[in-house]
C-alpha cells in the first residue's frame, strides 16, 4: 500500500525540519494521520507474526502508560505515552507493513531531511560571525546535542547503506554534509559515540561491506573536515580555537577540574545558558551541571524505587529533591536514571528486556548483516552511550531514529495475506486520532484566549480558556490561566465572587499539577490578595489564615512570610514576627533563588523591608545594636531606603546620653 510508505517518509523527512518536531503542534497532527495509516493498512491486513522484539516495544510503551495510575503529573504523563504511542506504532507499521525495499526508501527519506536540517545550520552558521562567541549550529534543532547525535545517527546510517549497496552517488556527499555539521555542533558527548558506532557497523557487515565501509568512511570524513574547516576561516578567532578537538578536550578538562576545586585560580570554564520554567535562567557548567542532576534523579529513585513519579513527571519533581540550587533542569541529562525515576522497575525491566533482545539479535548477525541493518545499529549504539549524558530521548525527531532501527534490526516479517476489511480498525484509529489531536486543539484555544486576554478581553479570554478546559481536563495550564483571567476581572471591576472562583479554580490547577511551581506560587499570590482583602474588612484572623495558607504553600517564596510577619505586627505579635523575619534573613541565599534575576531590585527591596521589620522587632525586644546593624543593611540594600533612615533616628535618639 503506497500510502504506508508515503506517510513514513513523510514523517522522516519533515521531523528534523520541525525544530526537532519538539514543538507538540505539528507532531500531533502525524498522530492523527498515523491512525488513518494503520487503519487503511490493518483494516486489510492479514495476521501479524508477532516476534520477541514487538512485545518488548510494546512492554516499553505499556510501562510508560501504566505509571498514569500512581502519576504526580497526570497531563504530562498522558501526553507522553501518546508519544510513545506514536513511536510504536511508527514501530509497527515499518516492522509490519513495509519489505525491506519500502524501509529502505524511508531510510533515505530520513537522511535527506537530516541534510536539509544541517545545510541550514551550516548557512546559518557561516552567515552568523557575530553571534555568541562559542556558537554552535544546531541545524533546525533548538538543542545542538540533540542535534549531533541526530545526524550522527544518520551518517553511520549513510554508511551502512552505502557500504551494503554501493550506492555512492549521493551517498558521500550526504555523509560529508552530516558529517561536517556533526563535527561543528562540538556535542563531546556525541564525539565519544562515534568509534562504538562505527565498530558495531562495521563487525554486522560481511568482510566484502568492511573494505566498502573503509571506503566511504575515508571519503566523507575527509570531505566533512574540509567543509568544516572552510566554514571556519570565516570565523572569529575565539569560536575558531574553541571548534579544534584540542580545543573540545580542554574545555572538559576545565570543567572538571573546577568541579573538583583542583585548580581554583584558574579560569572560569566556559558555561551553557539552561532555561528553567517559570521564566527563571540560571547557568549550569556542563560537568558539574550534569552530576548535580544525576543525584537529584537518585534521589527521587530513592523515594519511590517502585513505581516512580509518573512518565513526564521529572521536570515537576525536581525541585523537590534538587541536589544543588544553582543547578536546575528540566531532565536529568541520563535518560536511564531519568526513565527509572518515572517509570520504576516496571519500565527498568522492560527497557533491560527491550536490550536484551536486540543484542541476542544482533550478536546472531555478526559478519552477515546487511548495510541498513549495520548502520542502524551502530546509531542504536551511539544514541544508547549519548544517553547516558544527555536528553535526546526526548526530542522526537532522535526517538523516530531510535523506534526506525528497533524495526530494522527486527527483521523482515512474514508476508501479509490479504484479509476482509475490519470495521472495528475504524473505531481503535477514530479514538486513537480523538485522544491526540484533543490536547493540540486545546493548546490552540489556549493561545487565542492569551491573546484576548493581551488585548483586555477578558470574557472572550474566559470562554477560550474554558473550551481548552474541555477538550483537556488534565492539563492544568486551563485552569490557571482561568484564574488569572477571573484575578484580573476581580481588580478591574472589584468583584469578590471572581476572587474566590480565581481561587478555586487556582486550587484544581494545583491538584492536577501539584509540584509545579509558577502553578502553587499563583495560588498563594492569590490566598496574599484575599489576605489583603480580609485585612481592610478589619478580619485580621481571616487575614491570618490566608497567609499561613500561601505560607505553606509556598514556603519559599519571601514575599508571604513578609505579609505574614507585617499582620502579627500590626496583631501586637511582636516575637513572632521577629522570629518569622529572622527565618527568612537566616536562609536569605535560598529565598532569593525562586526570584528572577530580572527582578533583583525588586527582591532587595523586599529584602530591605523585610531588615527593617525585624530591625523595629530588635528595638522592641532591647536590641539596639542588633536593630542598627539590620537598618543598616537595609540602607545598603536599597540607598536611600526612608523607612529605615527614620529608624536609625529613632534609634540614635535611643541611645543612652
Amino acid at each position: 500500500m503506497a500510502v504506508v510508505p508515503a506517510y513514513l517518509g513523510l514523517l522522516y523527512f519533515v521531523a528534523p525540519l520541525l525544530r526537532g518536531a519538539i514543538d507538540r503542534g505539528p507532531l500531533t497532527a502525524f498522530y492523527v494521520l498515523g491512525a488513518l495509516v494503520a487503519y487503511a493498512w490493518l483494516g486489510r491486513g492479514g495476521r501479524m507474526a508477532v516476534r520477541p522484539l514487538d512485545l518488548a516495544a510494546a512492554g516499553v510503551l505499556g510501562a510508560g502508560a501504566l505509571s498514569a495510575l500512581w502519576t504526580v503529573f497526570p497531563a504530562g504523563t498522558v501526553e507522553a505515552a501518546l508519544n510513545l504511542l506514536l513511536y510504536f506504532l511508527v514501530y509497527a507499521l515499518l516492522a509490519h507493513a513495509l519489505p525491506a525495499a519500502g524501509r529502505l526508501r524511508v531510510a533515505g527519506w530520513a537522511v535527506a531531511g537530516g541534510v536539509l536540517g544541517a545545510t541550514i545550520g551550516l548557512v546559518s552558521y557561516w552567515f552568523s560571525p557575530d553571534s555568541l562567541p562559542f556558537h554552535r549550529p544546531g541545524g533546525t534543532f533548538e538543542y545542538p546535542n540533540a542535534f549531533a547525535q541526530h545526524v550522527l545517527f544518520l551518517y553511520l546510517g549513510a554508511a551502512g547503506v552505502a557500504a551494503g549497496s554501493g550506492r555512492w552517488r549521493w551517498m558521500v556527499p550526504a555523509g560529508a554534509i552530516l558529517f561536517g555539521s556533526w563535527l561543528l555542533t562540538l556535542s563531546r558527548g556525541s564525539q565519544y559515540t562515534l568509534v562504538p558506532g562505527l565498530v558495531a557497523t562495521c563487525l554486522l557487515l560481511p568482510p566484502a561491506m568492511r573494505r566498502r565501509l573503509a571506503g566511504f568512511v575515508g571519503v566523507t570524513v575527509l570531505a566533512g573536515l574540509v567543509l568544516a574547516g572552510t566554514l571556519l576561516l570565516g570565523q572569529p578567532a575565539a569560536r575558531r580555537e574553541e571548534a579544534l578537538a584540542l580545543g573540545v578536550a580542554r574545555r572538559t578538562l576545565d570543567h572538571l577540574q573546577a568541579f573538583r576545586g583542583e585548580d581554583p585560580a584558574a579560569p572560569a570554564p566556559a558555561r551553557d545558558w539552561v532555561a528553567v520554567p517559570g521564566a527563571r535562567v540560571v547557568v549550569a557548567s556542563s560537568v558539574a551541571g550534569r552530576f548535580s542532576f544525576w543525584v537529584t534523579a537518585a534521589r527521587m529513585i530513592a523515594a519511590r524505587p517502585w513505581f516512580g513519579f509518573g512518565l513526564g513527571s521529572f521536570a515537576r519533581v525536581f525541585p523537590a529533591y534538587q541536589a544543588d540550587p544553582a543547578f536546575f533542569s528540566v531532565s536529568a541529562h541520563n535518560h536511564y536514571l531519568q526513565w527509572w525515576a518515572e517509570t520504576g522497575l516496571p519500565g527498568v525491566a522492560a527497557f533491560l528486556i527491550l536490550g536484551a533482545i536486540v543484542l541476542v539479535a544482533l550478536r546472531r548477525r555478526i559478519g552477515r548483516a546487511d548495510g541498513l541493518t549495520a548502520g542502524s545499529a551502530g546509531g542504536l549504539l551511539a544514541l544508547a552511550l549519548h544517553l547516558g549524558v544527555d536528553v535526546n530521548w526526548e526530542i522526537p525527531a532522535v526517538m523516530l531514529l531510535f523506534w526506525g532501527a528497533l524495526a530494522v534490526i527486527r527483521g523482515q516479517s512474514e508476508p501479509l495475506s490479504s484479509g476482509r476489511p475490519r470495521p472495528w480498525m475504524l473505531a481503535v484509529a477514530a479514538v486513537l486520532a480523538l485522544l491526540s489531536g484533543l490536547p493540540y486543539l486545546a493548546s490552540l484555544r489556549l493561545e487565542a484566549g492569551r491573546a484576548e486576554l493581551q488585548a483586555g478581553a477578558v470574557s472572550t479570554a474566559l470562554v477560550h480558556f474554558e473550551a481548552a478546559g474541555r477538550l483537556n481536563p488534565l492539563d492544568p495550564v486551563s485552569p490557571a490561566f482561568q484564574a488569572h483571567a477571573h484575578l484580573l476581572g476581580w481588580q478591574s471591576a472589584g468583584d469578590r465572587g471572581r476572587l474566590d472562583r480565581a481561587i478555586e479554580l487556582s486550587r484544581q490547577a494545583v491538584r492536577l499539577d501539584p509540584h509545579n511551581p509558577p502553578v502553587r506560587n499563583q495560588l498563594g499570590l492569590l490566598y496574599a490578595e484575599r489576605a489583603e482583602v480580609a485585612g481592610g474588612a478589619g478580619d485580621w484572623r481571616r487575614a491570618r489564615q490566608e497567609l499561613v495558607r500561601a505560607v505553606e504553600l509556598f514556603p519559599w517564596w519571601a514575599e508571604y512570610r513578609y505579609y505574614l510577619a507585617s499582620l502579627k505586627w500590626r496583631q501586637g505579635d511582636a516575637p513572632g514576627a521577629l522570629a518569622g523575619l529572622e527565618f527568612v534573613l537566616d536562609r536569605e541565599v535560598e529565598f532569593r533563588r525562586p526570584i528572577h534575576p530580572g527582578a533583583r531590585a525588586q527582591a532587595d527591596m523586599l529584602f530591605a523591608d523585610v531588615r527593617v521589620l525585624a530591625a523595629l522587632g530588635r528595638r522592641a525586644a532591647g536590641d539596639l545594636e542588633g536593630a542598627r546593624r539590620l537598618a543598616e543593611e537595609a540602607l545598603q540594600l536599597v540607598p536611600g531606603h526612608a523607612d529605615a533612615g527614620r529608624l536609625l533616628r529613632l534609634l540614635a535618639a535611643d541611645e543612652p546620653r
